[in-house]
């Protein structure tokens, strides 16, 4: 039973690559950036084994923004990552203009030129929630940003995770981490990633 699931996932990732394009892996370079991108027809594609997190929706946008800034655009960037008992694309972004994407990618150097010494003070994972759930549900993100920080009886909060104790301490309550400093850093990260995103 276990080797049929397997299979399954094996050939529903095969398929959602397929559907894509031909595969290739052609080398992307702007200003001080480099990169192998993986691409499937006219796409960036990323493909992630487990359930997609925040950190691949930026890995997929960073390598979108340096295929266009190399001025050799894709016409969108595709995250496959693991749904249920599959693999299919849960995320699609429109790809920027070369010119839009060259002033993102120096905007994004510049914050983390201005963050590297003290350490970027929002939690991945709280921080899209409170961007993300704000964008969909005004009013609603705070809650749900507090909801991933703390915790439920239902999962544990981004907080309980190690490197997440030994950047914040431990146990720290999401009134005190989530400051307006910290509310306006998430959403100068976060808004450009979601303006891209397509609708589902």
């Amino acid at each position: 039973m276990e080797a049929q699931l397997l299979q399954r996932r094996w050939t529903g990732l095969t398929s959602a690559l397929e559907a894509l394009g031909p595969p290739r892996r052609p080398s992307h370079h702007w200003g001080p950036w480099q990169a192998a991108i993986p691409w499937r027809g006219e796409a960036v594609v990323l493909v992630h084994t487990a359930q997609a997190r925040v950190s691949h929706r930026l890995e997929l946008w960073l390598q979108l923004l340096l295929a266009c800034a190399a001025g050799h655009p894709p016409r969108r960037g595709v995250l496959i990552a693991r749904d249920g008992d599959g693999y299919v694309p849960v995320l699609e972004l429109t790809a920027p203009a070369p010119e839009v994407a060259r002033d993102e990618l120096d905007r994004l150097a510049c914050l983390q030129r201005q963050w590297r010494t003290r350490g970027w003070p929002v939690p991945p994972e709280t921080g899209w929630s409170l961007v993300a759930n704000e964008r969909r549900k005004p009013g609603q993100g705070r809650a749900r940003a507090t909801g991933t920080w703390e915790g439920s009886g239902f999962h544990a909060g981004e907080r309980d995770r190690a490197e997440m104790e030994a950047c914040f301490g431990a146990g720290l309550p999401a009134d005190d981490l989530l400051t307006p400093e910290v509310l306006a850093l998430a959403s100068e990260l976060f808004s450009p990633l979601l303006t891209a995103e397509v609708e589902r």
